[in-house]
């Protein structure tokens, strides 16, 4: 009689998302991927050796060009603690870059921007639990989404 045994799920990497509100707007990265259109908060894996906040920081440089200060971690879903959202401040007109830049083309396109609070329901921004970092976010800054 042999036994198989299951092979453990591999852990689940963190990710760490940057949600930057700033003048009722949010930034985002447009994307069209097998002509499905949403948008994502930018973000990333967190590498070997690094801390979320770290890491939220260098993918935000990396997707938008812009570089960040943390304001404060967001409490979004304490039932999936493999992502973590932060409150971070950060100017400027995005730019793509990183990795994006070689995988973007006509059928995969990451187009970085600035979309007004109000707009955010519209966009299809996913996951869900971005809808609440980004309100999360809003109140913090005394806005409302």
């Amino acid at each position: 009689m042999t036994h198989e045994t299951a092979a453990a799920p591999a852990p689940r990497r963190v990710r760490a998302v940057a949600v930057v509100v700033e003048d009722d707007q949010v930034l985002v990265i447009r994307r069209v991927k097998d002509a499905r259109r949403y948008a994502v908060l930018p973000g990333g894996g967190v590498e070997n050796g690094e801390t979320a906040e770290t890491a939220c920081l260098r993918e935000l440089l990396e997707e938008t060009g812009l570089t960040g200060t943390l304001l404060a971690p967001l409490i979004v879903d304490e039932a999936s603690p493999e992502v973590r959202y932060f409150h971070v401040e950060a100017h400027g007109a995005p730019t793509l870059g990183g990795p994006e830049v070689e995988r973007s083309h006509r059928d995969n396109v990451y187009s970085p921007s600035w979309i007004p609070l109000d707009d955010v329901p519209t966009v299809h921004l996913v996951p869900e639990d971005a809808h609440r970092a980004v309100r999360a976010a809003a109140r913090r800054r005394g806005q409302e989404l």
